[in-house]
């Protein structure tokens, strides 16, 4: 909406966690369309990455049903995303995600939507400053590639599937011939390029299809490579 983002519940919600601008993440990025099939994700300015929204407050409503997250500055784009970490008022913890396109923004009123009589803060606070304590294990990192979608391009339960990218299973320690000579050994090194310059060795095979890998380089952090990088050493057992 124009003045953030409206979240809706099936199931009351723990107040305490839903009104915590913390408990909500938001980034928003676009696409280049070309005639090839992939585009990297870019920020607002065009250079690769997304950008960051930070919650400037956050509202339950009256039913603990529905949480309007406060958002300055929203603008329509091409996509954009929102992680919640919550607590049902049972004591459920809820942690998800959504992807959606803003491409109209809605006026938000606070009373139609059952918040009641509220004044909305948009005042933006304090960039977040950057952390590096985020969950570093193969756990993690196969819930990343699930929410990344690389699942679709590369299979972690069969090698000789034939799809866009190599297969994951079994891919570390293996050696691939690459379309520019040479040859590659997949290891930590390896995969870590792969994701953030995805054209510098491109393994034979790879390079004659329409899907082309985009680069998450600015769109994954340090950690989050680490344990995409634990999740696939971990399909080789």
């Amino acid at each position: 909406m124009d003045q953030g983002v409206l979240l809706r519940f099936n199931v009351p919600l723990d107040p305490e966690a839903a009104v915590r601008p913390e408990s909500y993440a938001l980034s928003s990025w676009g696409y280049e369309r070309t005639y090839k099939y992939g585009s990297p994700q870019l920020k607002a300015d065009g250079t690769p990455g997304v950008d960051s929204l930070v919650p400037s407050s956050a509202y339950l409503s009256k039913d603990r049903r529905s949480v309007f997250v406060a958002v300055a500055g929203m603008k329509p784009v091409m996509q954009m995303q929102v992680d919640w970490t919550l607590a049902t008022a049972g004591g459920i913890k809820v942690k998800d995600s959504a992807w959606f396109t803003p491409y109209e923004l809605t006026k938000f009123d606070p009373q139609a939507e059952g918040f009641g009589d509220i004044v909305v803060n948009l005042t933006s606070p304090a960039p977040n400053k950057p952390v590096d304590n985020e969950i570093i294990s193969a756990a993690e990192g196969m819930q990343i590639a699930q929410r990344l979608g690389c699942v679709g391009c590369h299979s972690i339960t069969d090698r000789n599937v034939v799809t866009p990218g190599p297969s994951w299973l079994g891919l570390f320690g293996q050696e691939h011939r690459l379309v520019n000579g040479g040859v590659a050994t997949v290891d930590e090194d390896y995969i870590r390029e792969s994701i953030l310059n995805p054209s510098a060795k491109i393994p034979v095979g790879y390079n004659d299809g329409e899907f082309s890998m985009p680069s998450y380089s600015g769109v994954v952090t340090d950690s989050q490579i680490e344990s995409l990088i634990l999740f696939i050493k971990s399909l080789d057992r």
